[in-house]
């Protein structure tokens, strides 16, 4: 079994034998002010989160840090850092560089996860809704949310109704109107949102398509059947020509029920909004 990394602040450090030249050393990353670990861990987001809460004790990680530590999904352009925390009710929040902190009136009531003292899926959905967060990004995180938890998207609504006087309370409500945990990647989830913003037809995600005997087809990512279109996302697994190859004879066997297949990748989803919902209308049209 690994050994853990160590984390450190500049006591335990000292306790350690270790004085602070060597402690700004290359065996050694610094996380935020007076908190270390070892430098060959420093690219782990749970040991940089344990370094971290060291020096912030009572604190919890929240917001997109909370939403990275549960393992969900995080929106193209979010990251874990800078790290977000609650602090607790009546402590002032501390200045630190990389550290965004997020006071509330109500006591905090943290899951433990993997160790870390970290805001429960709910409370870290609403508080990237109270945010600021946009809908593109709820309904990423909600939907992986809702796919892990499947009802979750119940307790997401109970909790954004209890909070009607809050910041981004209409933002949420839109969002949680798109949430569905059928979708299986951020970018299936950023094309719903899209296609629903342009007064698009909602497709079903993971349609499986089935030939005429019955069989089993494909499981396709996003699908209009009476319109008789799919679309599918290509990442950069694609790109390897076993999985190339795969994907091309899959398409033709759907193309040859009569299905139309639309590739999408993410200059499509990412970059090019307005030409990939134009592509797409055009084809429910015709």
């Amino acid at each position: 079994m690994p050994t853990p990394p160590r984390v450190l602040d500049v006591g335990s450090a000292a306790s350690a034998g270790i004085g602070p030249r060597r402690l700004r050393g290359r065996a050694f990353a610094r996380v935020t002010s007076g908190a270390y670990l070892d430098a060959d861990a420093s690219y782990l987001l749970d040991p940089r989160c344990l370094a971290l809460l060291s020096v912030l004790p009572g604190c919890v990680l929240s917001h997109w840090t909370a939403t990275a530590v549960h393992g969900l999904p995080l929106p193209p352009g979010r990251s874990a850092e800078p790290f977000h925390v609650l602090v607790p009710p009546g402590r002032r929040a501390p200045r630190r560089a990389g550290v965004v902190a997020h006071t509330t009136q109500h006591q905090v009531h943290p899951v433990s996860v993997r160790g870390l003292p970290v805001t429960d899926v709910v409370r870290t959905w609403c508080d990237l809704a109270r945010s600021g967060a946009d809908v593109e990004d709820l309904v990423v995180v909600g939907d992986a949310v809702e796919r892990r938890f499947p009802g979750a998207v119940l307790l997401l609504r109970r909790a954004v109704e209890a909070g009607t006087r809050r910041r981004g309370v209409g933002t949420a409500r839109r969002a949680l109107d798109l949430v569905d945990g059928r979708a299986e990647s951020p970018m299936e989830s950023l094309v719903r949102v899209a296609v629903a913003q342009a007064g698009l037809p909602p497709p079903v995600p993971q349609l499986v398509v089935r030939d005429a005997h019955d069989r089993f087809v494909a499981r396709v990512d996003l699908a209009w059947p009476d319109s008789w279109l799919v679309v599918e996302y290509d990442g950069r697994h694609h790109m390897q020509r076993r999985q190339w190859v795969a994907d091309l004879r899959r398409r033709e066997r759907l193309e040859a029920l009569g299905w139309t297949v639309l590739v999408l990748t993410a200059e499509d989803v990412l970059r090019h909004r307005r030409a990939m919902i134009t592509r797409i209308a055009a084809r429910l049209s015709g």
